[in-house]
């Protein structure tokens, strides 16, 4: 330690993980404001629609909209969020150093 430097550190005991469900989203919106992030992240599920093509067009032309739940939102201040998305750089980078670039990955599993 330096002298003069009284800041002392201590490890976070993460707690509770355990217990929170998971929820699987397909969307995110961020929005913001001069003082904080709020990040919402939905579920999007495309309608089933079946039936003869006629009788799905039908159906797919009285949509008004295809409903997207919320799942989680999240706020953080903005040095927070700077800090989230350095660490979703490198492990993006991470992953595609195991399991090859999102765009290989894509047309794999396009093709599959």
């Amino acid at each position: 330690m330096e002298e003069g430097n009284d800041e002392v550190r201590v490890p976070l005991d993460f707690r509770g993980h355990e217990d929170m469900p998971l929820a699987y989203a397909t969307t995110v919106v961020v929005q913001h404001t001069q003082d904080e992030f709020v990040l919402s992240f939905f579920a999007v599920a495309p309608p089933i629609l079946l039936g003869d093509p006629e009788h799905v067009r039908h159906k797919q032309d009285q949509l008004n909209a295809i409903p997207a739940r919320c799942v989680a939102r999240i706020v953080m201040s903005p040095s927070r969020m700077a800090q989230l998305v350095e660490v979703v750089k490198g492990n993006l980078a991470m992953y595609e150093e195991r399991f090859g670039a999102l765009s290989e990955v894509r047309q794999e599993a396009t093709q599959e």
